[in-house]
């Protein structure tokens, strides 16, 4: 299946061109990552105290950055643990998607999301060595929605658009998990890992469009089947089209978009 081959090799073109056991590419990948790239930026004694934080990241994909408890459960300094994800976001390891946040009258999280540049990275960090380990893993709809916004930021950096991507979330925990904001206009997007779609995908997507009301201009659910869809009011979209989704052409046709 081409979904859970993405997400166990990920998306380096070396192993796909050349057809590299990912498990083999992406181990030798990290290991010279660390070695050759940080070695000189961290303590040697705190080499493996890093792997094991950075493995410990992978394990949150999709999550709230709670960098306490991931300092903590790495048995680091709250301040180091801050290096460190520093570190991991100047060399385009991991990034972080910001929460969507204004005066709404309503309490809105404000810690964002961590994820990963490379899902099948993320995957060889979470032991994930075989493409079959994927079939059941309980992380596998947290690296699908890694896969999918991953997929809408490149787009946009590609087409020269600002990234302008968020998610919502409020203290309620209802929540969307991509929400993009150019000029007044939202679109709202729900990640689904399923492939089939039910009414109860377009819960929150709703809920939260309710409390924009006419800023919302694009419901959107992206979801790991390949049949597109428009049901009443939202566009039902493979998640294979999640890049076309974000970006001018995907979303409002010929309407114009500038940043």
């Amino acid at each position: 299946m081409i979904t859970r081959h993405l997400l166990f090799a990920g998306g380096y073109p070396r192993i796909h061109a050349d057809h590299l056991d990912p498990a083999v590419m992406l181990g030798d990948y990290f290991a010279t990552y660390v070695e050759r790239d940080l070695r000189d930026l961290i303590q040697l004694r705190s080499i493996r105290q890093f792997e094991n934080f950075v493995r410990l990241a992978a394990g949150r994909v999709g999550q709230l950055l709670n960098l306490q408890s991931l300092a903590a459960d790495a048995g680091v300094s709250s301040v180091t643990a801050k290096s460190w994800l520093t570190l991991l976001e100047a060399s385009y390891i991991v990034f972080l998607l910001p929460p969507w946040f204004a005066n709404v009258g309503k309490r809105l999280t404000k810690s964002p999301k961590l994820y990963f540049y490379d899902v099948g990275l993320a995957s060889w960090l979470i032991g994930i060595t075989q493409e079959s380990h994927l079939q059941a893993h309980p992380l596998r709809g947290s690296l699908f929605e890694n896969l999918v916004v991953l997929e809408m930021l490149k787009a946009r950096i590609n087409d020269g658009l600002a990234a302008n991507l968020h998610f919502y979330r409020d203290s309620s925990g209802l929540e969307v998990d991509v929400l993009l904001e150019a000029g007044n206009m939202i679109r709202l997007f729900e990640i689904k890992s399923s492939q089939t779609i039910n009414q109860e995908s377009f819960i929150q997507l709703n809920k939260v469009a309710a409390i924009f009301g006419e800023r919302v201009v694009k419901k959107v659910v992206l979801y790991a089947g390949h049949e597109q869809q428009e049901r009443s009011n939202s566009t039902v979209s493979s998640y294979l089209y999640a890049g076309e989704a974000a970006t001018n052409e995907g979303i409002l046709g010929s309407a114009h978009e500038t940043d």
